[in-house]
């Protein structure tokens, strides 16, 4: 409460210092304000001649009432002539408003203008124009005749003022000491006239005569006299009229002509005689000075001995004078502290009392408060209740309807694995016909209930089926088991792979030396030449050979793939893509920005580490030259380093998974989520160094292997990312399932061969997923995507799968008696659907009926081959077509409905529009009227500036938004005279306009404003730029030279207006 009345007592204090300032402040201005008009009155008396005597004894300003006079008749012609022009505008728009006013009727009965009109505008419009340009003209020739003037008033200051200050001799006004007066006699005023009459008159006729001739340059050029000077000074001594000097004279001088040179001569001579004078007799009026000064001073000694007496009743009576307002400054401050303390104590009774009165007040406000809270307490309680009461009404009622339905259902783990009822009666059907058909002692056959009944062949369907459940009963074999297996599958791939490997070295070896036209060893040769090509030097074959093969092999590659991601380009390979709905089209400025990353990587982080590498391999006794191993001993070491990046690279590759390094270092790799082949070297340094080069370096640093072998290991190596990377299936390569399926999901297969993800558990999600399934060798042109597609029930599926991969698997009782169950079902189901079993009893059918039989299904298959491969073009060419494909084809038919309806109509010789109208009711024909009109563009291209201005007229008042209400009350308080004034009504400035409607009027104007800008064609002309140009073309070229070159210039065109440019 305190702290409140203190704040309202400072902020009181405050608003009246602030009132007392305010009027202060006014009283000064209005103080000043009066002593202005005093002093201009007075001014204006003493021009006009009110005073005489003062004029009379001012004989200074009658050139001051000359010029005031002049000046006024002047502004009053002026004012004459502009109010004269500004009538004949005036009378010129209100003649043309009279003579072509139309009177007032229907806007559609307006007949268009005539040629006559026309003319008769074009004739008063161009007066009005003349007129205005007139008076511009002259307003123009105005102002540059006043520019001009003051032009030339102020080089006549500036030359005054230079006079001036020529006249000022400081040293001899200085060396003049006053005399000493008596104390309170005012000292003589010394004044310029006198210091100018002290002077010898040597110097008065010095500077008469430089005023004269033009100053001491003779009113040549600064640098015209300085060229004379140094002629003269070669011919000192010369005769001034000597045709040497003038020669000299006039070579130096080429403006000059020899007559203006030998009078300059003469003023010279003048000048130096002139100047001789002047100095020798300042020279004796400085000593006169000297002189003078000296008595001086010994008459100053003398007077001051003879006042001190006096200086010293002086000082006693200004003792006396400031003792006695001193006590009166006592009296005054004593007096205004009374004051002081009076209003302190009568500001503290009604700050008291104030403070009383909030008190009280705060204490009822507190009551009012603490009443209306628990009212809203009560009122919140009651309202708590009450929901509470329905929510458990709401309960009872619920409990009460699912007593009623409650249906006791158990839920069956395994019913998502047993056969459905229907598919238990087609069995049952099926068993029924073959013991039927055994009864009979004839071979069983195929019933009604085991024929397929869909569009589609059903072996597919079954073999995904069997699929899905050899995956699940992988997922649930043992770790150590899937160890074995991942170990028998990578030894496989490396078996098959080297298979291969060694069928194409022995063909492409036969190939090469068959072509080369090589003897002996084809590629002992090629590795000799190109040691030999980097000098035979092993450091340079280690560093720039590395660098330009693996370059080579690398963007060989890769430029194909980006010709395909960039281009779609050749589009019977699109179709292979891994994420069709990614990178369609390519992302451009991501694309740069990772071919400048991968530039980077290569040719400035690499090469440091290169060098490294050098030295270890130099150390580990790498042979960088000689013969190269056998075969057997490279794939021997290519399977190593196999093994050994497979284990570097998952180790390093999960490391940078790790949070804290991952959104550091990693990330940048994984912003492409559908990898590129580029994107296989776009990674942070450090991760190129540790993930991309430290991995395929091992191998080699451990086997000590050839240069020859490593090369082809970094090929390899390189060829291999790029194909995991591409976001390709194509046949007959790796399959970069794993790989793209890490970039998708991010935590699974961190290796490359997958041997470590496997033991790991780091690809349990990917195994359950639909991309493990289509991860193969492709032997065939179909994509995967066609043999396993993306069906909605297998994205559920997989869906689930990612759900549980995490989870524990079931036990291995369960789990295989759940697989033996399925795995019977679909034995069962293929042998009753698809095929019929053989039976070891002899069939009671005929040849003819089985052969009779077999066309019969050949032809349902084919048949239902067919309409599959139709749907499937169906559903192509639907897809194909663009999403409003529909809309365009009602549209397209509409039209031609509608082309035709007119056609019909003109050769009957109706009207179509009122055809259509009468087909419809009264509104809606109303509201396509007003939606053709509105549609329809005014402006034909030949209307007149009226019909322009007229419209947009129309177009303004549409968008004002009157209050009628206010525009009735100010029509009613104004009266209609005032209200619509005239020429003759007074008081029109009284009105003032809403400061709202003036600030529409101001933003109206400026969107106008904008919208022209934004929408002209014609470029804004800067009147302050500099002309660097002849005409308009030459002004374009000019500035697509500045667009194009200008900031290597700009530095050029700074030094040469400042002066510095060399």
């Amino acid at each position: 409460m305190t702290s409140s009345a203190g704040l309202d007592r400072v902020q009181a204090w405050r608003g009246q210092t602030e009132l007392a300032r305010r009027q202060e402040t006014l009283r000064d201005l209005h103080r000043l304000d009066g002593s202005a008009r005093g002093i201009e009155r007075e001014f204006r008396q003493l021009l006009s001649g009110r005073r005489v005597g003062a004029v009379a004894g001012c004989a200074e300003l009658a050139p001051l009432i000359e010029l005031e006079t002049e000046l006024n008749t002047t502004r009053l012609q002026d004012r004459r002539q502009l109010q004269a022009g500004a009538n004949k505008i005036r009378a010129a728009v209100e003649s043309f408003k009279k003579e072509f006013s139309q009177p007032a009727t229907d806007p559609d009965a307006v007949e268009p203008p005539s040629a006559d009109f026309v003319s008769r505008a074009k004739q008063a419009v161009e007066t009005i124009e003349r007129l205005v340009l007139e008076l511009k003209e002259s307003q123009r020739s105005k102002y540059d005749e006043l520019t001009n003037e003051e032009r030339l008033l102020a080089q006549e200051v500036t030359a005054l003022d230079k006079r001036i200050d020529a006249w000022k001799v400081e040293d001899a006004a200085a060396s003049v000491k006053p005399k000493a007066v008596p104390s309170g006699a005012a000292a003589p005023a010394t004044t310029r006239t006198d210091i100018a009459d002290a002077l010898p008159p040597e110097v008065a006729e010095f500077e008469r005569y430089l005023t004269q001739t033009g100053g001491h340059t003779g009113g040549w050029e600064d640098v015209d006299h300085r060229a004379f000077l140094r002629a003269r000074q070669r011919f000192e001594g010369a005769s001034a009229r000597s045709g040497s000097l003038v020669d000299e004279a006039l070579s130096s001088l080429p403006t000059k002509t020899a007559q203006q040179v030998r009078e300059h001569e003469q003023w010279y001579t003048e000048y130096n005689r002139l100047l001789r004078q002047k100095k020798s007799a300042i020279a004796r009026w400085r000593q006169q000075k000297a002189d003078a000064a000296a008595a001086a001073a010994v008459d100053a000694a003398e007077a001051d001995a003879a006042i001190d007496s006096d200086e010293e009743a002086e000082r006693r009576r200004a003792e006396r004078l400031r003792q006695r307002a001193e006590a009166e400054r006592r009296e005054r401050a004593s007096e205004r502290e009374a004051e002081r303390a009076e209003a302190a104590e009568q500001e503290a009774r009604r700050e008291a009392e104030e403070r009383a009165r909030r008190r009280i007040q705060t204490e009822a406000d507190a009551g009012r408060l603490a009443d209306r809270n628990r009212q809203i307490v009560d009122e919140r309680l009651a309202r708590r209740q009450q929901q509470a009461e329905q929510e458990e009404e709401r309960q009872r009622r619920l409990a009460s309807l699912k007593a009623a339905v409650e249906v006791r259902a158990v839920r069956d783990p395994n019913r998502l694995m047993q056969p459905t009822a229907v598919c238990r009666e087609r069995m049952a059907a099926a068993a029924d016909d073959q013991r039927s058909a055994a009864a009979a002692g004839g071979r069983p056959v195929a019933g009604a209930a085991s024929m397929p009944h869909r569009a589609v062949p059903s072996w597919p369907h079954i073999y995904l089926a069997m699929e899905t459940a050899r995956q699940k009963a992988v997922a649930m074999v043992p770790p150590r088991r899937q160890w074995i297996d991942s170990a028998k599958k990578t030894a496989f791939v490396l078996g098959t792979s080297l298979i291969v490997f060694v069928a194409a070295r022995n063909t492409a070896t036969d190939l090469l030396q068959r072509f080369w036209g090589a003897s002996g060893n084809y590629w002992q040769q090629a590795f000799d030449w190109t040691y030999a090509a980097f000098g035979s030097d092993d450091r340079c074959a280690w560093l720039f050979g590395t660098l330009a093969i693996t370059g080579v092999v690398y963007w060989a590659f890769n430029l194909f793939l980006m010709l395909l991601d960039v281009f779609n380009w050749p589009k019977f390979l699109l179709k292979y893509k891994v994420q069709p709905d990614k990178n369609a089209p390519i992302d451009k400025r991501m694309l740069a920005k990772a071919v400048a990353t991968v530039l980077f990587n290569e040719f400035v982080v690499a090469p440091p580490f290169m060098l490294l590498m050098f030295a270890l391999y130099s150390w580990r006794g790498v042979a960088f030259s000689g013969e190269l191993p056998t075969f057997q001993w490279v794939i021997l070491e290519i399977a190593v380093f196999s093994l050994t990046e497979e284990v570097f690279f998952y180790y390093s590759h999960r490391m940078l998974h790790h949070p804290r390094i991952y959104r550091y270092v990693h990330k940048i790799h994984h912003e492409w989520t559908a990898p590129i082949g580029i994107i296989s070297l776009y990674a942070h340094p450090i991760e190129h160094v540790l993930s991309n080069l430290l991995p395929p370096c091992m191998g080699p640093l451990i086997m000590g292997s050839h240069l020859g072998t490593i090369w082809l290991w970094f090929c390899l190596a390189l060829v291999s990312t790029s194909i995991s990377h591409c976001g390709y299936h194509f046949p007959l390569l790796p399959s970069p399932e794993a790989h793209d399926f890490h970039h998708l999901k991010f935590v699974n297969n961190f290796g490359v061969l997958g041997i470590l993800d496997s033991l790991h558990g780091t690809d349990r999600l990917f195994r359950s997923s639909r991309a493990y399934q289509r991860h193969f060798l492709l032997l065939s042109l179909v994509p995967v995507r066609e043999l396993y597609p993306d069906g909605d029930k297998a994205m559920k599926k997989e869906k689930l799968n990612e759900t549980d991969a995490g989870k524990a698997g079931l036990e291995d009782s369960s789990g295989n008696k759940q697989t033996n169950e399925f795995c019977t079902f679909l034995k069962y189901f293929a042998d009753t659907i698809m095929f019929q079993p053989a039976s070891t009893s002899t069939s009671a059918m005929s040849k003819e009926d089985k052969l009779k039989k077999l066309r019969e299904l050949t032809a349902k298959r084919q048949d239902a081959c067919k309409q599959n491969h139709q749907e499937v073009v169906a559903e192509d060419k639907r897809r194909a077509l663009p999403t409003n494909w529909e809309h365009k084809r009602r549209r397209l038919e509409w039209e031609e409905k509608d082309d035709q309806f007119k056609q019909d109509c003109e050769s009957k010789g109706h009207d179509h529009r009122r055809m259509r109208l009468l087909e419809v009711g009264a509104e809606t024909a109303d509201k396509l009227d007003t939606r053709r009109r509105r549609k329809a563009n005014p402006d034909t291209g030949f209307a007149t500036f009226e019909a322009a201005s007229s419209r947009k007229y129309q177009t303004l008042c549409r968008q004002l938004k009157p209050d009628m209400r206010a525009y009735a009350e100010e029509k009613a308080r104004m009266g209609e005279d005032r209200f619509y004034p005239t020429s003759s009504t007074l008081g029109v400035a009284d009105r003032k306009d809403d400061p709202q409607a003036v600030e529409r009027m101001s933003q109206d104007v400026k969107q106008q404003v904008e919208k022209r800008k934004k929408y002209s064609r014609r470029r804004a002309f800067d009147e302050d730029a500099d002309v660097d140009y002849i005409n308009d073309q030459n002004m374009r070229y000019n500035r697509k030279l500045e667009r194009a070159f200008g900031h290597y210039t700009a530095e050029i065109k700074q030094n040469l207006e400042r002066g510095t440019a060399i």
